[in-house]
């Protein structure tokens, strides 16, 4: 357990402080494949060195992925047409798609990449998002990616926005812009995880904005997150870059609550 683990640290400072130049990317990849040799983040098994996902086989083969039926809109999973909660209250967004279940191996995964610093998460549960872009066809059409931004305070303390990791793998599989500081949080709020339903769209209300809405006029967005639960995050975001000028706003997600 502990050369895993101590292999994973040396990973992330190596890569982290790595210059940009010099020896191309697969050589460098190859390189610290052989100094410090990959292993599955959930259970530290022993990986081959093209693994791309991080993970052993034994694990990815757990996790559920988000296939139809499923709300046309939020994307709840088990809803045929619209679900109750979107026919009731429709959302600022025009739809929502998310790539797997958040549970298990995925939301460990995301936890890692998020509360533990592990940045070179990003390109892997990027490539869950890239390949679920398949079955999301509006997504393709969109003309500039977002990501949802956090507070200035918690992104100096993680080291790094993970929805703006996350959207510049899906950029540079689209071949499109990426905006990662227009759209803006004034305010730290509470965490959403300690919160009920309700309490998360109070507690989103007003706290992002735009520096400069004409990025935003006309644009068809394609906006990125790590994790859709309630959606009120990406209702607010949404809402705002609408009032900003945006035409339609499509939801991407790595993972979703049931």
């Amino acid at each position: 357990m502990i050369f895993p683990m101590f292999s994973e640290m040396m990973r992330e400072r190596v890569c982290a402080g790595r210059a940009g130049g010099g020896l191309s990317q697969v050589l460098w990849q190859s390189f610290l494949n052989l100094i410090f040799p990959l292993h599955c983040v959930i259970c530290n098994e022993a990986l081959e060195p093209d693994n791309k996902t991080f993970l052993c086989t034994r694990c990815f083969r757990k996790i559920r992925f988000l296939r139809e039926p499923f709300c046309e809109k939020c994307g709840r999973p088990n809803s045929i047409g619209l679900c109750t909660r979107c026919k009731t209250k429709p959302p600022n967004y025009t739809t929502a798609r998310a790539a797997a279940i958040y549970e298990g191996v995925v939301r460990g995964c995301i936890h890692k990449f998020k509360y533990y610093r592990r940045a070179y998460l990003g390109e892997s549960l990027g490539r869950l998002m890239v390949e679920n872009l398949m079955e999301f066809p509006l997504a393709c059409g969109c003309d500039l990616i977002v990501s949802v931004p956090l507070y200035r305070g918690r992104e100096r303390e993680r080291g790094f926005n993970q929805a703006f990791l996350l959207a510049k793998v899906i950029g540079k599989f689209l071949n499109m812009k990426v905006s990662g500081r227009n759209l803006v949080r004034i305010g730290a709020g509470k965490a959403q995880t300690e919160l009920s339903a309700k309490e998360r769209f109070r507690n989103v209300s007003g706290i992002f904005g735009v520096k400069d809405g004409a990025e935003f006029r006309g644009r068809s967005i394609l906006l990125i997150d790590d994790v859709f639960t309630t959606g009120s995050t990406a209702d607010e975001c949404s809402r705002v870059l609408i009032e900003a000028g945006a035409g339609d706003v499509h939801i991407l997600t790595v993972a979703r609550g049931e």
